[in-house]
């Protein structure tokens, strides 16, 4: 029956593992979270006193930020103009853009992208983008800013 109790314990020790994973995880994400959101809010500020990518690649106007509880808004209110929201969904982090472009043939697109955390047992969450390249929060912030300063850069 030896093999019996080892079966035992491996399932007592994979319980115990996950719980210890859920614990660390739900202790670190809200400090990602903020730290992300806070980023994004410097970076907005940095952006916006940047006389020269405001002229050259917002076309005038400063972007516009916004945070509630639900999470971050930020508006390009240039055409092409976007709209982009970003909000925490517990192991990932959802990116909505609302792109609407002018004229004659004036187009409406959404896109909506995860930047996915994760981790290794008792490790540091880990954020990473689509094409699975791991992120630090500063690259997480440009990879979900550039796009309103290269509107080519959206899909």
């Amino acid at each position: 029956m030896s093999w019996v109790n080892d079966e035992a314990e491996k399932a007592k020790q994979e319980d115990e593992n996950k719980a210890s994973y859920a614990q660390s995880f739900n202790e670190q994400s809200p400090g990602i979270w903020n730290g992300l959101k806070h980023k994004i809010a410097q970076d907005v500020e940095i952006i916006n006193r940047n006389e020269d990518l405001v002229k050259r690649r917002l076309g005038g106007s400063k972007l516009h930020h916004q945070e509630d509880g639900e999470g971050v808004k930020i508006v390009k209110d240039t055409y092409p103009a976007i709209y982009l929201t970003i909000n925490s969904r517990g192991r990932f982090i959802e990116i909505s853009r609302k792109v609407v472009t002018n004229g004659e043939n004036r187009r409406t697109r959404e896109e909506r992208e995860v930047i996915t955390m994760d981790m290794e047992l008792n490790g540091p969450i880990v954020l990473m983008n689509e094409a699975g390249e791991g992120l630090n929060i500063a690259d997480a912030s440009k990879h979900i800013l550039l796009p309103l300063l290269h509107t080519n850069l959206i899909k």
